[in-house]
């Protein structure tokens, strides 16, 4: 099969999407697809970049272009390149904030349809619009009304014949917009250095840890009651005799330092990692077997925080402020990860986790495939 991916950006390293796009191509391509990457904005580059042969370790051939490149010229160079491959699906990997900085990108469906009237278009949404939750201030549910405009919009001009998304509070509201749309579940974009010793881990018993290193990895959403967290944790290791502390990993944002005053309050050490590259990442991760994240429940499925520290097999607990959709909640856990309630913090150190129902890039991209082939309107 021939695909086109399209995203925002392309900079390894520095966007998550764009991360999550090599990582599936080059599964693709492995098993036999013709695989592109098309950047249509991005903020890493000041002039255009096209690969002209691969650039090694089975990565796609890309086009990439500069953010402040008029539309015009997008269209332009993207229908080239596009011309050129005459692929069998175009695949929108959407973000609005990938697109536009306000995350109104208000002239993407029209250079989209421009690319090509008989392209045959899939969208994975990894995101949607913001705003979406009762606790929401107002400012965000009406931008989030302007995005869901725009959402719909673009459904309207591309008619993919499938839609995706990783959220399952993401897919109900898609399917009052679209009925092509199906989940496709997250996989980890940081490689396993060390898979035996994960999956040795992962049969191990958790509950007879004395060391009760918690990491907590990637951004920190606001909000969280990791202070009553910190202070229960310090209780039960206290009484419990065992030695606790939290390991603080990646680029974790601007409430990294009231974690670390709230933890360092509660009596217990608190290590900085910072920035790892994949391989020092990994190992960090191997060693570990609890962590926390703050993202809430109804949205963990689409963080790749959560993937990550998953697929290296860390028994996790959501510590998260109370994000309520405007609509029903079908799965109010569906990743069946344990979340932090006051005064049953205990529980989640004495119950063994189950990780069996882990998505791995291999199993990501081959429902892709199968979804793709099966899409209406293919052939």
């Amino acid at each position: 099969m021939r695909i086109v991916f399209v995203c925002g950006g392309l900079e390894p390293g520095k966007d998550g999407v764009g991360d999550y796009v090599r990582k599936l191509s080059k599964e693709l391509i492995k098993n036999g697809h013709q695989i592109w990457a098309l950047a249509l904005n991005d903020p890493f580059i000041r002039y255009t970049f096209q690969s002209l042969i691969p650039l090694g370790n089975g990565e796609p051939l890309e086009l990439r272009l500069p953010a402040d490149l008029s539309a015009k010229e997008k269209v332009t160079k993207a229908s080239s390149f596009i011309r050129a491959i005459d692929p069998d699906f175009m695949s929108l990997q959407f973000v609005p904030f990938s697109f536009h900085p306000k995350g109104l990108p208000y002239q993407l469906s029209g250079i989209l349809k421009q690319l090509g009237t008989d392209l045959k278009w899939h969208i994975m949404f990894h995101e949607l619009w913001i705003g979406m939750d009762r606790q929401s201030p107002v400012k965000h549910q009406l931008l989030g009304m302007a995005q869901r405009r725009l959402i719909k919009g673009l459904l309207r001009k591309l008619k993919p014949v499938l839609v995706h998304t990783h959220c399952s509070v993401y897919l109900c509201e898609l399917k009052k917009l679209t009925d092509t749309v199906q989940k496709l579940p997250l996989f980890s974009n940081i490689p396993v250095v060390d898979p035996y010793r994960i999956s040795q881990k992962m049969k191990q018993d958790y509950t007879l840890a004395d060391e009760l290193s918690i990491v907590l990895f990637g951004g920190i959403h606001s909000g969280a009651p990791i202070k009553a967290f910190a202070a229960e944790a310090a209780d039960y290791a206290k009484r419990n005799h065992k030695n606790l502390k939290l390991i603080v990993a990646g680029r974790n944002g601007p409430e990294q330092r009231n974690v670390v005053k709230d933890w360092e309050q509660a009596g217990l050490p608190v290590t900085i990692s910072g920035e790892l590259d994949n391989t020092q990442l990994s190992k960090l991760l191997t060693e570990l077997w609890f962590g926390l994240f703050t993202t809430p429940i109804l949205l963990a499925e689409k963080s790749g925080a959560v993937a990550a520290m998953t697929a290296h097999g860390i028994h996790l607990i959501c510590v998260a402020r109370e994000w309520q959709p405007f609509g029903p909640v079908h799965q109010p856990n569906p990743l069946h990860k344990p979340v932090y309630e006051r005064g049953k913090l205990a529980r989640f150190f004495q119950v063994q986790p189950d990780f069996s129902g882990n998505a791995s890039v291999r199993s990501v991209s081959e429902q892709f495939i199968a979804n793709l082939s099966n899409a209406k309107s293919y052939g």
